[in-house]
């Protein structure tokens, strides 16, 4: 039975999409948006999700996702897009993963019209040109890890000038501003909400810039040593991370005892955001339920930006981390007319 995706569809929804897939498309956040405009539905059935919405008058479906990935469930999700196909209506979405097991059965083909970017990274890093003049005066924004990087992008145009660049509003929501102190929290918890954000830190900081990061001595096994598998840009291996901190972690980097706390510690707070007295309006948005990233994360943070000189705007919203994604994109709406 077809049923309006709302803010009650949630927990229905996140049961088949929550840390399943690197595409925000699928993020219920992003559906539940969409849906303002695109009247859309969803469906169980034998254990498939299916979602439909109209864009412009006309139908489209999103990839139909199964509850698990049995032989059973799969052989349901090809049933379902043969009944779509039969309506001759398109199905988007369909991420790498599926696009593997799926193949052999359908033709799925890339659409490059659907693709987001369509500036050349050389022209849009510096916006020179008549092309782009009109986009000298930027709205900066973006939310969790987006809200950490828009963060640091704006404070480096405003320290740093680049070409004429000015930032009007940096607008971050759910932004994990104190890293040092998101690795305490972990090491207070019993539990984890998202197991794996620390370890792809970890991961990501030995990979790309410090090299002499010793994991083993951070991670317990067989986690430290499998760090690329888990996090190689094609497989879901890393939701095998325990949600247990004690089965995650190391017992010497829970309680402090060794040289490798010392290592990541100094790394977290190097990257860290840094207060600036800033120029543009800054507008950091936070769930007060929020357990990935804690709202005394960035409550600390803003207090520390103001007291160097910064001004901010400290807005705390209902829900956790992806509830208050909602928020923000409202309050990100209701903002654009001010800078257009």
């Amino acid at each position: 039975m077809w049923q309006k995706l709302t803010i009650e569809s949630k927990n229905s929804i996140e049961e088949y999409t929550k840390n399943r897939f690197e595409i925000c498309d699928l993020s219920f956040s992003n559906l539940l948006l969409w849906s303002i405009g695109e009247n859309t539905e969803y469906e169980i059935e034998n254990d498939i999700l299916t979602i439909r919405s109209i864009y412009m008058g006309e139908v489209y479906y999103y990839m139909p996702i199964p509850k698990n990935d049995t032989p059973e469930n799969i052989a349901a999700m090809k049933e379902k897009i043969k009944n779509i196909i039969e309506e001759n209506v398109p199905i988007h979405y369909f991420t790498e993963y599926w696009y593997e097991k799926l193949k052999d059965d359908f033709n799925l083909q890339e659409k490059r019209d659907y693709e987001d970017y369509i500036y050349s990274y050389e022209s849009l890093s510096t916006l020179k040109g008549r092309h782009y003049a009109k986009k000298k005066n930027m709205l900066v924004t973006g939310y969790s890890l987006g809200g950490f990087v828009a963060t640091q992008v704006a404070r480096e145009l405003e320290v740093n000038p680049t070409d004429g660049l000015t930032v009007d509003l940096l607008l971050a929501g759910g932004t994990p501003c104190l890293l040092k102190n998101i690795s305490d929290e972990i090491k207070t918890s019993e539990t984890m909400p998202e197991p794996y954000l620390l370890p792809l830190a970890i991961y990501g900081y030995q990979k790309n810039s410090y090299p002499d990061l010793e994991v083993t001595r951070l991670l317990k096994e067989p986690y430290a040593s499998k760090l690329a598998v888990y996090f190689d840009g094609k497989s879901h291996t890393y939701k095998d991370f325990p949600d247990k901190t004690h089965d995650l972690f190391t017992d010497a980097f829970i309680h402090n005892t060794n040289h490798a706390n010392v290592q990541i510690e100094r790394i977290l707070e190097a990257n860290s955001l840094e207060p600036w007295d800033n120029r543009c309006e800054f507008v950091l948005i936070h769930g007060k339920d929020d357990r990935t990233v804690h709202f005394e994360n960035t409550r600390t943070y803003a207090a520390k930006h103001r007291d160097s000189g910064g001004n901010v705007k400290l807005i705390d919203v209902p829900g956790d981390h992806t509830g208050a994604g909602i928020s923000y994109f409202i309050y990100l709406i209701s903002y654009l007319p001010k800078y257009k």
